[in-house]
């Protein structure tokens, strides 16, 4: 608590990092609305 949020760029570049990396799912919660908030199946 009374911890600042963390920016939404940096959240976004973690989640690229993430699939860069081989990761098939990787969500932003808690950040609406935002199309990292959900996950489509690969197939």
């Amino acid at each position: 608590m009374g911890l600042p949020r963390t920016p939404l760029p940096a959240l976004e570049r973690c989640r690229e990092i993430g699939f860069e990396e081989g990761l098939r799912f990787v969500y932003l919660s808690n950040v609406a609305p935002h199309d990292g908030g959900n996950t489509y199946c690969p197939q």
